[in-house]
């Protein structure tokens, strides 16, 4: 029971602990019912106050049963007025009235906060916004220029402000005026320092005069904005203002209105503009501009006008020159009177100065001729009326000035070369010509330059000096001569780049080539050994017409002139096989072709064995060394077209080419047997032999000369293989194939006998007799490094006839070589024009060095 009491003796204290900080926690119940001023009843979202007495009303309420002493504050503009204290008797529901005052120091509407303190803490407090009812108006603010909707037009700089009395004032007052100048947010003056003393009776108003400085902006208006002072309240309008009384209900109260003004330029720069055209107003400048310039069809076209919409200025011709360009400024004038502008243009450092009249309110354009250099431009244009310099109207304008740009140089002839044995227009292929451009310089001053040839073509096709200098004195005209060779048929054009050190253009131009061959193949046949029947064929017979292996043939080359004049040239033919390797080759022979007629050539020819290749014409006419190469006959003869560049008579050059090759003849060298492969190992030769083109079965001595041999049978189409021992080794190795009576030469029985040469080079270090054998005709070197044996072998498949004829068979091989090698997987129209190719190459060297 004890321990029960204790517990309700400690629950109590706590309970009494508890209620005395509750209350301590609890507000005093007092507040700031309502406020008003000696204008505006409460509830307004600004009060009023007088400048003379700055005055508010509080209602003030306690519903606390006790009473309270509060203290009022007021704060303002960090000032602070205090009132009090002031003792509120408790649960008093009627308002306690007290008249504070606002410490304003300032102009327009501001926060005013009111607090009740008691005993130093704040007990309730209310923030309002208060303005001041200034008694003063700026009721005009005047330049005395030409009105207009929303202000004025100013010509003079000085200006009146009126100060009225207005409905609030209460008394006279003293105070201080001055102006502020204003463009956009941007303050032009501040007039403070230059503030006049002013005198304002009650319900009196006064005119106050101010002089602004001269004014020069980009803007063509301005604002005027009046301060006045009186007891240390400054106020501030811009434009002018009004105050009006007005009774609302039980009050009196001020009705305020802003009224803006904006100030003219009498005189304004409406706009500039670039103005480069040629029109009646422009041309006496151009002319007088461009006199030091003999530019004879700009010139012409600028005295007539038909061409004048067709013209660009400005026009540059050399670099760092500067450039006539036009601008037109357009000015007005607002006043209603006449006036004299002055026009100031500034650009480029340099300054133009124009003096304009101006009927009332006219708007007037400007034409202005200027010298200045291509790139940006800057115009600073300024205007004002002459006789008052208070407002200068600026304007800047940017342009870019961007000639056209014409060259210094023309072009007046170019004069394509021609050969005087030719019938038509056009050169000869290999022999050296000039090509003749005739330059004037127009301009006044000395130019140095170089012409730059340019063709679609290799330089193998045609030759010409790639760039030609040249100096030409002020209105000179000049040759300058350009060398060309064509070293192929060439029918198409060569263009020139003309330029100049200093000039800003290039200029171009073309002269159509037509380079035609001197020499042309107009037929190629073979003759065989007189009539050629197969003796083989029982019961019947074969008589052959293309050449035959074994045997000397003869091959006909018909060539044309088709100059006025008789041309040497020498001439030979090749036989290349379908791999593009030279199987024969005949004599060099010089031949003299009349003029306009055709000559034919007779050369002997040799083949040791059959194949099927093309036959290929070279002519190289005397004085050149150009190799024109010709394939052996068409089967349909037709010309290529005038507009196709390369080739266009020299039919292996198209090979290749842009030009689409056409029909050539085979050349068939005949032989019943054909030798397949050859090899030569550890003693003996092997060969592969096939019945290629005999119907029926063939028997036939083979061997090796001077060595053993061997009689074989070959049915039709049958490969066979035949090993020959040989009794020594040599140098070289000759195995041939004889065909006893195969032939009826003007009926006469005759054998047939093919041959193939193997060259054995053996070092002596060879410990395993092996030799290896390359069937592609090309030397080649296989190496074994352990048993340090080296063997070379090579295989000529030429005749020693045409051997012994060729002097240059070795570095055709070299050439042949190089051929076979890049081109063994692209046809033989591939591996033709790569024979061609090696082959010229070779007869370069040869005439070169001859």
């Amino acid at each position: 029971m004890l321990k029960v009491n204790t517990i309700m003796k400690h629950l109590k204290n706590l309970l009494i602990l508890i209620f005395l900080l509750l209350l301590s926690m609890v507000s005093a119940n007092v507040v700031i019912y309502k406020i008003w001023s000696p204008y505006d009843p409460p509830s307004k979202p600004i009060y009023h106050i007088d400048l003379n007495e700055q005055t508010l009303y509080l209602g003030i309420v306690n519903r606390d049963e006790y009473a309270h002493e509060v203290t009022v504050r007021v704060e303002a503009n960090g000032k602070t007025w205090e009132y009090g204290p002031i003792y509120l008797k408790p649960n008093t529901h009627v308002e306690h009235v007290v008249e504070v005052k606002v410490p304003i120091s300032k102009d327009g509407p501001q926060d005013v906060k009111i607090s009740l303190l008691e005993d130093g803490k704040v007990i309730a407090s209310k923030t309002v916004k208060v303005s001041l009812y200034f008694p003063v108006d700026v009721s005009n603010v005047t330049c005395y220029g030409y009105p207009v909707k929303d202000g004025e037009v100013c010509y003079s700089p000085w200006f009146t402000v009126t100060l009225k009395s207005n409905p609030v004032a209460q008394t006279d007052y003293q105070g201080k005026v001055w102006i502020v100048v204003k463009s956009g947010n941007k303050v032009i003056y501040n007039g403070i320092n230059d503030s006049k003393e002013v005198y304002i009776p009650l319900d009196g108003e006064v005119n106050v005069d101010f002089r602004i400085p001269n004014l020069e902006l980009d803007q063509d208006s301005f604002k005027i904005e009046t301060y006045v002072k009186i007891m240390n309240i400054t106020h501030s309008v811009e434009g002018y203002e009004k105050t009006t009384i007005k009774r609302e209900e039980d009050y009196f109260t001020y009705e305020y209105e802003r009224f803006p003004k904006t100030f003219y330029f009498p005189i304004i720069i409406d706009k500039i503009e670039l103005y480069n055209k040629v029109d009646e107003n422009t041309t006496k400048y151009i002319k007088e501009f461009y006199r030091n310039v003999d530019d004879e069809d700009f010139l012409n076209k600028l005295d007539d006008r038909y061409y004048w919409e067709t013209l660009k200025i400005p026009r540059q011709y050399v670099k760092g020159e500067k450039v006539i360009s036009f601008i037109k400024v357009y000015l007005k004038n607002r006043l209603d009177r006449k006036l004299s502008a002055k026009l100031v243009i500034n650009y480029s450092d340099k300054e133009i100065e124009k003096v304009i009249d101006l009927k009332k309110f006219e708007e007037k354009s400007i034409l202005l001729p200027l010298t200045v250099n291509p790139g940006n431009l800057k115009i600073v244009a300024i205007a004002w009326p002459i006789k008052e310099e208070a407002y200068k109207h600026k304007k800047i304008a940017n342009f870019n000035i961007n000639p056209e740009k014409v060259s210094p140089i023309i072009i007046k002839e170019i004069i394509p070369p021609k050969d005087k044995f030719l019938n038509d227009d056009g050169i000869l292929v290999g022999k050296k010509y000039n090509i003749t451009l005739i330059l004037y310089n127009m301009y006044n001053k000395k130019l140095k330059g170089t012409v730059e040839s340019i063709t679609n073509v290799p330089e193998s096709i045609v030759n010409i000096s790639k760039k030609i200098n040249f100096t030409i004195k002020p209105y000179e005209t000049k040759k300058v001569m350009i060398p060309i060779i064509c070293n192929k048929e060439f029918n198409g054009d060569i263009k020139f780049k003309i330029s100049t050190d200093k000039g800003v253009k290039d200029i171009w131009g073309a002269v159509h080539i037509n380079a035609y061959l001197p020499v042309k193949v107009s037929q190629v046949y073979y003759q065989p050994p007189g009539t050629v029947k197969i003796n083989k064929i029982d019961g019947g017979a074969l008589y052959i017409k293309e050449p035959i292996a074994g045997k000397e043939n003869k091959v006909y080359v018909v060539l044309n002139n088709p100059l006025s004049r008789d041309i040497n040239c020498k001439v030979w033919v090749e036989v290349i096989d379908r791999e593009g390797k030279v199987r024969a080759k005949t004599n060099v022979k010089s031949v003299k072709i009349p003029k306009l007629g055709e000559k034919e050539v007779e050369f002997n020819i040799f083949f040791n064995e059959g194949f099927t290749g093309y036959t290929i014409v070279h002519v190289v006419p005397e004085g050149t060394n150009v190799d024109i190469i010709f394939s052996r006959g068409l089967v349909k003869l037709c010309r290529i077209p005038d507009t196709i560049e390369i080739g266009r008579y020299s039919n292996v050059d198209v090979l290749g080419k842009e030009v689409n090759s056409r029909i050539y003849l085979v050349t068939q060298v005949y032989s019943p047997i054909t030798i397949e492969s050859l090899n030569y190992s550890n003693g003996s030769v092997t060969a592969v032999l096939k019945n290629e083109h005999f119907p029926t079965n063939l028997t036939f001595e083979c061997g090796i000369e001077n060595s053993n041999k061997v009689i074989v049978t070959l049915a039709p189409k049958e490969v066979k293989k035949v090993e020959i021992p040989v009794d020594h080794v040599e140098k070289k190795l000759r195995f041939y194939v004889k065909l006893d009576k195969f032939l009826l030469i003007n009926g006469k029985p005759e054998p047939l006998v093919i041959f193939r040469d193997l060259e054995i080079n053996i070092s002596k270090d060879i410990e395993n007799n092996s030799i290896s054998k390359n069937e592609s005709n090309l030397t080649q070197l296989e190496k074994k490094e352990n048993n340090q044996t080296q063997i070379e072998i090579i295989e000529n498949n030429s005749s020693q006839e045409v051997s012994q004829s060729l002097n240059v068979q070795n570095s055709n091989s070299e050439n042949l070589k190089n051929i076979n090698s890049n081109n063994s997987n692209s046809g033989i129209l591939g591996f033709l024009y790569g024979v061609v190719s090696g082959v010229v190459s070779t007869i370069f060297s040869i005439f070169r060095g001859g």
